[in-house]
């Protein structure tokens, strides 16, 4: 069966691999997915896609989530003291599981685990405040929510943000089961004998700090937890 991925920049990680084809949407959230009223129109188009070009029996791959916990939390992490981010990081996987079941058949889907964040806090405050990710974000967030790039001044800490992901690939997993969809795992391949995640350098751009997309070689990893899956 044919497969085919649909996700944020992140998810190009699958490009010439077994996949068929990769429709990637740069800065685009997995929240955004179920509003009804997006701007980007990215949820229309997938489910354009899907139900009308894609073969019946096709495997489908969603890899969404990066855009949310990398840069949307952050943002408003610098414009409101009000958020309960567990509860935000709880809504985004709603949103996301909801539009899923809209658009896809039970037996085929499979969602991406998120790996975790490898920027520290000092180089994720300086790619937080390139202007041109700024624009992209701004795409995403309410009239009201955005702003320009020079006033964000802090990023939660890094232990926090670590929180926040395995919160989400939590609460994902659990979704996944209750509704039968394939959950893939890559977050058990980077753990070390204390106990705590770190992604191997072999799939991290060290040239490049402020680089928060992984290698493409880290999509071997995701190959290999289909595989051990299925066996």
């Amino acid at each position: 069966m044919p497969t085919y991925v649909f996700g944020d920049s992140h998810a190009d990680c699958f490009t010439d691999t077994f996949v068929k084809q990769v429709y990637s949407y740069r800065a685009s959230s997995a929240k955004g997915l179920n509003n009804p009223e997006s701007s980007s129109g990215v949820n229309k188009e997938i489910t354009e896609i899907i139900t009308t070009t894609l073969p019946e029996d096709a495997n489908i791959i969603f890899f969404f989530g990066k855009v949310d916990l990398d840069f949307i939390i952050n943002y408003k992490y610098n414009t409101s003291s009000k958020i309960d981010f567990n509860a935000y990081v709880k809504s985004i996987v709603n949103a996301y599981i909801e539009f899923v079941k809209s658009v896809v058949s039970i037996k085929n889907t499979y969602i991406c685990e998120l790996p975790v964040t490898h920027i520290d806090d000092k180089h994720m405050l300086e790619i937080l405040r390139m202007e041109n990710h700024s624009k992209f974000i701004n795409s995403q967030l309410d009239k009201d929510e955005r702003c320009i790039y020079f006033r964000y001044f802090r990023v939660l800490p890094y232990d926090m943000r670590i929180h926040l992901y395995n919160l989400f690939n939590k609460e994902l997993q659990n979704a996944c089961k209750l509704h039968q969809f394939r959950f893939i795992q890559i977050n058990k391949y980077f753990i070390n004998a204390d106990g705590k995640l770190k992604i191997p350098v072999k799939y991290i751009n060290t040239e490049d700090p402020h680089e928060h997309h992984l290698l493409p070689n880290i999509c071997e990893l995701y190959i290999r937890s289909i595989i051990e899956s299925s066996c």
